[in-house]
């Protein structure tokens, strides 16, 4: 009789060349596509009275009550990036880390080097202009690499695996293709909105929201939902064993 194969935690992924999991790739999708909409939600929550209109990028919302979720957030976003490995095959994990190190830096560019304050607010007193040019190369790189990221090394296969044309595989592959699209058109847009003078918060908005999207289709998210659908407590039951030492019993499919 044959054995049974032994049932996979929930987060652990498919591929064995895999060297991260597909909980840390869910959770840089979930920060990126929630990141807009928490920045207005905190800044509605703490509003900044010397603001007489909202800010024109998401990075100004700097300079608004949101800071503190702004920074953090960047900070996680960079952090998961400096610590993902991705694959350990034919094309060796250096390239996934070489992307995923540099997409941090940028990061952390962001966060660290602040836009253009709203014309309502006056600067800190250590600001400088050099900071916002910096900031806007910083932005401009991060969404480049996260686009290659989506486009070249989301959806590569192994050498034995050329031949995969499983409906799945296709699928996701194309929303990363169009995932990456959509960051590069918004960088477009973003620079055509601000030459224009105009607001370049719908452009951020949605192009973090595509990188959101391809980090969590990477992730699986939707084994996830199934898994969630079929027992709504499997989560914290994945985290108390995993807490506990023990071999988690849910099979991921």
């Amino acid at each position: 009789m044959e054995a049974q194969a032994k049932p996979r935690p929930l987060f652990e992924p498919v591929n064995p060349n895999d060297l991260s999991t597909q909980l840390h790739r869910q959770l840089v999708g979930y920060v990126a596509f929630f990141f807009p909409w928490i920045v207005l939600l905190v800044d509605w929550m703490r509003p900044t009275p010397a603001l007489i209109e909202p800010p024109k990028s998401i990075s100004a919302y700097y300079y608004t009550g949101a800071v503190a979720f702004f920074v953090g957030s960047l900070f996680a976003v960079s952090a998961f990036l400096f610590t993902y490995r991705g694959f350990k095959d034919e094309y060796g994990r250096r390239t996934d880390m070489i992307f995923g190190w540099l997409a941090g830096i940028a990061a952390l560019v962001v966060a660290f080097f602040p836009t253009y304050p709203p014309r309502d607010v006056t600067p800190p007193t250590w600001w400088a202009e050099w900071m916002s040019v910096l900031h806007h190369y910083g932005a401009g790189a991060l969404f480049v690499v996260l686009a290659i990221i989506s486009a070249l090394l989301f959806t590569k296969k192994s050498k034995e695996n050329q031949a995969n044309t499983a409906t799945g595989k296709i699928v996701r592959n194309g929303l990363h293709y169009i995932c990456a699209g959509v960051m590069v058109f918004c960088i477009v847009w973003a620079l055509y909105s601000a030459w224009k003078g105009g607001s370049i918060f719908w452009p951020e908005a949605v192009a973090l929201m595509a990188f959101g999207i391809s980090w969590l289709v990477k992730g699986r998210v939707d084994s996830t939902a199934v898994a969630i659908w079929s027992d709504p407590l499997v989560v914290p039951k994945e985290i108390w064993k995993a807490a506990r030492g023990e071999k988690a019993a849910m099979n991921q499919k």
